[in-house]
């Protein structure tokens, strides 16, 4: 069967009201904890750093105005120059120097705080115009957190036209990523930092897994990516339980990341899935584990637990669904629960009266009673789908739905 994505910009003559039905049997009881397991030898991977296609954090930029002219500085003339220094992340006094040449879009950076402007060719960067801000992308930086110094990759957006003025974003492009190999797959595997996290445990707040042949996929946050899932300590992936743990280390001046995965042994349930389209589904119990089930077919094998929350991924060709959100299921060791979620999606417009007013509100839904909502993940929030009324042939009243 095919994917019923509508296409959304269609016009809507009357209100579709088509749902289908959801059937979710569920056995509550809560798994016992899982153990590790020592005939399994725990996995210990090197992680390398890498940069990012796509934005991956916004941090907001703090200013100190520098007045006074660098020691030794680039011949600027009668360029207009902006001289400050910023900083990000949760040490209020780290700041980097630096004298922003608006007439030619330049930045030039003193990252070795010596007052010299010309010694580091590759603390010069070339900006761009976006609107009434100058946009520095791939910029390198470093940044001190809880667990030492860190490198990070950022686009500089930076505004104002004094000292005093100064306003600006950090936009966070870098990640750490590896090969591993898991049941015969090849996966990517990594994770996200935080460069604003105020102690150790909130530097990284996301998990990167995916298949090795999808690595070449950007990855975001907003919209949102199946590849990433929030940090858990323990997650079922690739058809087995680990506790997950990571640790930052600066030996031998050479910074990076150690991902250490330790097989457990959860009990399992049985999880019959219905409904078209399923790329990926990660269900989230807080107290036990998050599941990864990539592709699930009507029988996938998952820790028993009581999962609260999901990400339900669904593609067909180029595009791409997803609901995020609440999907309540408990399912006990060596039970069984189905679950009807995805395809097909339909349009459906809700008519509501308000006084003299008629409500209209527009909802992507897919499969299940109660209907999940969908989103497309290349929602353009300046094109919604737009309506008409007719009355007979005769268009009456036209416009769009609000976006979200």
């Amino acid at each position: 069967m095919v994917l019923h994505i509508v296409d959304t910009h269609r016009e809507f003559v009357a209100c579709l009201a088509l749902l289908v039905s959801l059937s979710l049997a569920c056995a509550a009881a809560e798994a016992p904890p899982a153990a590790p397991q020592d005939s399994k030898p725990v996995l210990r991977v090197a992680l390398a750093w890498l940069e990012s296609s796509e934005p991956l954090g916004l941090s907001t930029l703090r200013f100190s105005p520098e007045p006074k002219p660098f020691l030794k500085e680039p011949d600027f003339g009668h360029h207009r120059v902006v001289r400050g220094a910023f900083g990000c992340g949760v040490r209020t006094n780290e700041f980097i120097p630096f004298a922003w040449d608006q007439t030619a879009n330049r930045l030039y950076l003193d990252r070795n705080g010596n007052q010299d402007l010309t010694d580091d060719v590759e603390a010069i960067y070339a900006g761009e115009y976006d609107g009434n801000f100058q946009l520095f992308p791939g910029v390198k930086l470093g940044w001190t957190t809880p667990t030492g110094s860190h490198a990070y990759l950022v686009d500089l957006r930076l505004g104002g036209t004094t000292a005093a003025q100064l306003q600006g974003t950090c936009v966070l492009r870098s990640f750490w990523q590896a090969r591993v190999e898991l049941g015969g797959q090849a996966y990517q595997i990594g994770l996200v930092e935080n460069p604003n996290a105020r102690i150790a445990s909130d530097e990284v707040p996301y998990l990167l897994f995916r298949a090795w042949d999808a690595r070449a996929e950007p990855i975001r946050l907003n919209p949102g990516t199946p590849h990433l899932i929030r940090w858990p300590e323990r997650v079922y992936l690739a058809g087995r339980g680990f506790g997950l743990s990571h640790r930052y280390t600066s030996d031998a001046g050479s910074p990076g990341y150690w991902l250490q995965l330790t097989p457990t042994e959860p009990q399992l349930a049985e999880l019959q899935v219905g409904g078209q389209h399923l790329y990926r589904l990660i269900l989230d119990d807080p107290g036990g584990y998050s599941a990864i089930l990539d592709q699930p077919g009507p029988a996938a094998k998952l820790p028993a637990g009581i999962y609260q929350s999901a990400e339900v991924w669904l593609r067909q060709g180029a595009a791409e669904a997803f609901y995020l959100g609440p999907l309540p299921l408990a399912v006990g060791a060596g039970a069984s629960a189905s679950l009807s979620i995805g395809g097909p999606l339909t349009n459906l417009v809700v008519a509501e009266r308000s006084g003299k007013n008629l409500i209209l509100k527009y909802r992507l839904v897919g499969a299940g009673n109660p209907a999940l909502t969908y989103r497309m993940s290349n929602d353009n929030p300046s094109n919604p789908p737009a309506w008409t009324v007719l009355a007979g042939e005769k268009p009456i009243a036209s416009g769009k739905f609000a976006y979200g």
